[in-house]
């Protein structure tokens, strides 16, 4: 669990990177900011996307880790009929 997790958080680092210096150009000869403003820009884009995409794949790997757990008796499963469930 703890290597898919590693390797989705590589994977979204390195999207998030491809997008950023594909925008350089755009920004730069599409929307014609200076060179400059294109980087702190793009900057600002790395900054937001990274954490937005970690958060899901972290609560996805945890759910999935409880769900695990559960399974395999590690963690008590629901109460029955109102009552704990029995030791």
């Amino acid at each position: 669990m703890e290597r898919q997790v590693l390797r989705v958080a590589w994977l979204i680092a390195a999207v998030s990177v491809a997008l950023v210096l594909g925008f350089i150009p755009v920004a730069v000869f599409g929307a014609r900011l200076s060179l400059v403003d294109s980087f702190v820009f793009a900057a600002g884009l790395l900054a937001g996307m990274v954490p937005e995409g970690l958060l899901p794949v972290i609560t996805l790997a945890l759910a999935v880790s409880v769900r695990s757990l559960t399974t395999h008796g590690a963690l008590p499963g629901p109460a029955r009929h109102g009552r704990p469930p029995a030791q």
